[in-house]
């Protein structure tokens, strides 16, 4: 069961440029073997223990690949996890 309005919690390595005012999450797009990696600007809540609480942006199961490039193609399993499932 996913509760609404529950902040996510994601590792702090998932948020780029975390210590600006524009911090982001690379995102997997789609579910198939054309899935584009996307550029997901999120706003952060708590950060502690090198966890980060996600309050706007992402969504429960929305999948980080960390170092992908915006509109580059996207292998599944090649670092994606999944948030909040």
């Amino acid at each position: 069961m996913v509760l609404a309005n529950v902040p996510l919690i994601v590792p702090a390595d998932a948020v780029r440029q975390l210590q600006t005012d524009a911090p982001y999450v690379m995102v997997l797009r789609g579910d198939t073997a054309a899935d584009t990696a996307a550029r997901v600007p999120v706003r952060v809540g708590v950060q502690t223990q090198g966890r980060v609480q996600i309050l706007e942006g992402l969504a429960p199961g929305d999948r980080s690949g960390g170092e992908h490039v915006p509109g580059a193609r996207a292998e599944h399993g090649a670092g994606w996890r999944k948030f909040g499932t």
